[in-house]
């Protein structure tokens, strides 16, 4: 083999270690990037962000219930009175009268609230006759201890209490106040007042109204 020959072999021989480790080298980057890319290695580098939120105050106390429509009726012939109340009290001296549920008050904000009742529109001659009668009477029907605390709130009550004036500070100065600390957590947040109607053979045709007011304090959470 002469000398050009040789030179050629070596020529070609360099050049294909050239390849061979220039191959190399690139394949070896090409994993070192997506090593460090996947964090196995590397220097790598640190990202940070945040989540924030503010939670404002929201005294809300409302009626879901406000509503107790008795409908019409009459007392009934041979009877000398109609007694219906809103906790399904309906005596057979009733034609016609509907059995409402009660007024459900609930606290759906996120603060503790003392409740003052007030209603606008009793007087001695609201049923009319010579017997008739106005009660009401309040409870918690979710039957726990936690609804309200402190007033003049007692829990679920038996005793229907006879309305004989409005009731407002002046009238009723401790009932005026039904809950001390009405509770606003789930299951825990609702008051039901019952309404009762005494309604006498005397009283007059006509249609009775009243309205209830509650006034709602903010007192913590």
């Amino acid at each position: 083999m002469d000398s050009r020959t040789n030179r050629v072999l070596v020529i070609l021989l360099m050049a294909a270690l050239f390849v061979s480790v220039f191959g190399t080298l690139s394949a070896l980057n090409r994993i070192d990037g997506f090593k460090a890319l996947t964090g196995l290695w590397g220097s790598g580098s640190e990202t940070r962000a945040a989540t924030n939120v503010t939670i404002s105050s929201n005294l809300a106390v409302n009626f879901s219930d406000d509503t107790a429509d008795f409908g019409t009726g009459y007392v009934q012939d041979g009877y000398d009175a109609c007694t219906i109340g809103t906790d399904g009290t309906n005596t057979s001296g009733c034609v016609g009268f509907s059995v409402p549920n009660g007024l459900i008050l609930e606290n759906t904000g996120n603060r503790y609230a003392r409740i003052n009742i007030t209603n606008t529109n009793y007087s001695n001659s609201l049923l009319g006759g010579t017997k008739s009668g106005y009660a009401w009477m309040w409870d918690d029907p979710e039957n726990d201890d936690a609804t309200c605390s402190g007033g003049d709130f007692t829990g679920n009550e038996s005793t229907w209490s006879n309305i004989t004036a409005v009731i407002d500070i002046t009238n009723y100065p401790e009932s005026s106040t039904l809950c001390d600390k009405f509770n606003y957590t789930d299951d825990e947040d609702t008051i039901n007042i019952s309404i009762k109607f005494h309604i006498d053979v005397s009283a007059l045709a006509r249609s009775i109204s009243d309205t209830w007011l509650v006034e709602a304090v903010d007192v913590g959470q």
